[in-house]
């Protein structure tokens, strides 16, 4: 059974709280008894509310997004970009690939719905709400917009990645695949969180979205496994000084030598390695090669 939480936060009275506490209210109780272990919702948790309907359709009709931050679905599956970009002039050179308002507004009136990826690189709240959660939780945090009409299903597939599902307007209904879920109704306000590993999240966008649509914020937040440490640790080994020395003396050892070379000088590197910045190194690395 997905558990409600009663967030309350101290943001409708100007507090500049951090990002976890204005999504869950109380950030320990979470950390302790939700994160990555079940999926909960929190009711009545005041999100930033800094991004509308109708703010999202004034940068599709005049933006300057690309194909590769935006995408149209219908039930998970994506229209040909051919259908609803344009190309523009740019310092006199046509370029393909804009977004064309008005052909994606005609196709989310016949029900299609449209997914802006990393929002946190174009939309500057969003940014910073992207970075502060990624700090306090040591981890990447990459935002993407869902806006979809009434009667869409929104399919969701987590992956590696920890959810945050805030309804920013209308509503919508979600269900988590996995024993002891039961659906979830969200409302402008609410947050759905949902661990990672789990094959699928599929929500459905109600009624009461209106003809505004489901406005929905999906921060993705992903931790470094012990195999991105593995990668950094050895990446750092090659390129360091003990890879260097053995380059040019090699060829003169034989196979049993080379192997005992690398068990005594890569145990050396990772005797002397300092978790704290292998940590760091590695999200930031991760951070820097996140795209579209």
């Amino acid at each position: 059974m997905t558990q409600t939480w009663q967030a309350e936060t101290q943001r409708a009275r100007g507090a500049d709280l951090p990002q976890l506490t204005a999504l869950v209210g109380d950030a320990d109780r979470f950390l302790s008894e939700s994160w990555a272990l079940s999926p909960v919702r929190f009711h009545g948790a005041l999100p930033p509310k800094f991004l509308t309907a109708e703010q999202i359709w004034s940068m599709l009709d005049g933006g300057p997004l690309l194909a590769p931050y935006a995408a149209v679905l219908r039930e998970g599956a994506a229209v040909p970009a051919a259908r609803w970009t344009k190309t523009r002039v740019v310092l006199q050179r046509p370029m393909p690939g804009y977004v064309d308002g008005a052909a994606v507004r005609e196709l989310f009136d016949e029900g299609h719905t449209v997914q802006l990826e990393r929002a946190d690189h174009w939309h500057a709240e969003l940014q910073r709400t992207a970075a502060g959660l990624g700090d306090e939780l040591g981890a990447d945090v990459r935002a993407s917009v869902v806006l979809a009409p009434a009667g869409a299903v929104v399919p969701v597939v987590p992956g590696a990645a920890h959810l945050f599902l805030v309804q920013l307007g209308g509503a919508s209904q979600w269900t988590v695949e996995g024993p002891g879920t039961d659906p979830v109704a969200l409302h402008p306000g609410d947050t759905l969180y949902v661990p990672d590993r789990r094959a699928e999240v599929t929500g459905r966008v109600t009624a009461e979205a209106t003809d505004g649509g489901s406005l929905l914020l999906v921060l993705r937040v992903l931790r470094s496994s012990p195999l991105d440490l593995a990668r950094r640790a050895l990446n750092d080994f090659l390129a360091g000084e003990r890879a260097d020395r053995i380059a040019g003396t090699h060829h003169y050892l034989t196979p049993a030598e080379k192997v005992a070379w690398l068990r005594e000088e890569l145990t050396a590197h990772l005797s002397m390695l300092d978790a704290a910045r292998l940590a760091a190194d590695t999200l930031d690395a991760r951070r820097r090669s996140g795209g579209a």
